[in-house]
């Protein structure tokens, strides 16, 4: 898959897609490709085109030079970080030109048990092995036909498992969240680490204490 292939594929499912959607994506490069207007030069270009980049936007001259050009590929990108340019998706385009309220939510990175087309993917991948003969052809029938039984039920299936992992993570959120305002509000807290011993002074909390500091559910 390629950002080309994708938002060409992506255009036909917004045109199908009710008012008040919400597009559910990962962090692949292909669904975060960058308008061209808002990338911020590399050192990937060459100096002509990030001099051009300065120039587009009347950024200023340097004090102690009177041309970008006498500026290094290194000291010009260094000085480009001081004008950031807001980052814009090719894909938030291709909702904004579609007329409705869509939006885009861009899952953490790594976190796949959060995106419920990871399972139904599972689920279409793992049965196609259980089937397949072997040949590209036939790994194509098979990837087609099941996924023409993936029925409602299954996907409501597959949303559950993921509503369990957000609410595990909004359990453990906001147990760190009790537990760091326990310790800012207990400024001679003393935690020990590979410490053994049941002695505590009073200005510890003891494996007992009501206020033991715990981030397991």
């Amino acid at each position: 898959m390629n950002s080309e292939h994708y938002l060409h594929w992506m255009k036909k499912v917004v045109d199908l897609l009710p008012e008040k959607s919400v597009i559910v994506l990962d962090q692949a490069p292909y669904h975060k490709k960058r308008v061209a207007e808002t990338l911020m030069p590399r050192m990937q270009w060459t100096k002509s085109t990030i001099v051009e980049w300065f120039l587009s936007r009347n950024i200023p001259l340097p004090d102690h030079v009177d041309n970008f050009v006498k500026l290094t590929k290194h000291g010009l990108i260094a000085l480009s970080r001081n004008y950031p340019t807001e980052e814009r998706y090719e894909l938030q385009n291709v909702t904004r030109d579609s007329g409705k309220d869509i939006k885009l939510l861009y899952l953490p990175v790594a976190h796949c048990e959060l995106n419920p087309i990871e399972l139904i993917w599972a689920w279409v991948k793992g049965s196609v092995s259980r089937v397949n003969g072997g040949g590209t052809q036939n790994v194509l029938k098979l990837t087609n036909h099941f996924l023409t039984l993936v029925t409602p039920q299954l996907w409501k299936h597959c949303v559950m498992e993921t509503k369990k992992y957000e609410e595990k993570y909004w359990v453990r959120d906001r147990l760190i969240e009790r537990n760091m305002e326990l310790i800012q509000s207990n400024p001679n807290l003393v935690i020990r680490l590979g410490d053994s011993s049941e002695s505590s002074s009073s200005e510890e909390i003891s494996d007992n204490s009501d206020d033991d500091i715990s981030f397991t559910e």
